[in-house]
């Protein structure tokens, strides 16, 4: 009759959720209806589906790890950012190699972004040579076990490395944290010694090979019956 007051409930099925009324500008599931006139109403209930997100290792997700219940066909763009020392590897539920993935919700998902743990390695030279690998920073996984060189130029000797100074010029070491190491090279010079006529010298005869700035003292010594 005239003035009736109408409770009206829309209840949404498990995986569903209510959207909104056609004929009736109202946003909550329970609506109280006034009767003055014919009322025509329609509950609309979106199809739902849960995005789930995880993380293993060291990082974070965007949106936070967590479920969330999406509209089906929702357009979502999820992004995996490491902490400081780890790197993103790969995703558990995408095949996607990018930290940064868009995925159409369109049935349940479940994704983990999967960190690694890495260290720094950085090489520094002074003086005229190379190290292999190369100078400049390189990214490891922690623990890999690594062979680094030192390598001189010509007229150029390995002299040490500046952080392990009783290392020869090729080391091996585990990297369990972050490593820098400066491989530091001397130039070289040839002394070569030579006799002519009777007499000996000391150092011998011969070639010599001296830092840079070294004091020689070289003595020569006539046989009898020369000077």
């Amino acid at each position: 009759s005239d003035g009736t007051v109408v409770d009206v409930t829309a209840t949404a099925d498990p995986g569903w959720r209510f959207s909104h009324w056609i004929g009736n500008t109202a946003i909550t599931p329970v609506i109280r209806v006034t009767m003055s006139q014919d009322v025509v109403l329609t509950a609309v209930f979106r199809k739902t589906y849960t995005l789930t997100l995880a993380v293993e290792g060291g990082g974070q997700t965007s949106p936070a790890v967590g479920s969330y219940v999406c509209d089906s066909g929702t357009k979502i763009t999820v992004i995996a950012t490491p902490e400081e020392g780890w790197v993103f590897d790969h995703w558990v539920g995408s095949d996607s190699t990018d930290s940064t993935i868009q995925t159409k919700v369109e049935s349940d998902i479940s994704l983990v972004a999967v960190f690694r743990k890495v260290q720094i390695l950085i090489l520094n030279t002074e003086g005229r040579g190379t190290t292999d690998p190369v100078p400049g920073t390189h990214v490891y996984d922690a623990g890999s076990l690594l062979t680094i060189s030192a390598i001189p130029e010509e007229g150029w000797r390995f002299s040490h490395w500046i952080e392990a100074p009783n290392e020869g010029s090729r080391i091996q070491l585990t990297l369990v944290q972050d490593v820098t190491l400066t491989a530091v090279f001397q130039k070289t010079y040839h002394l070569t010694i030579a006799v002519e006529g009777g007499g000996s010298v000391l150092p011998a005869s011969g070639d010599y090979i001296y830092d840079a700035g070294t004091l020689v003292a070289v003595l020569a010594t006539p046989d009898s019956g020369w000077r």
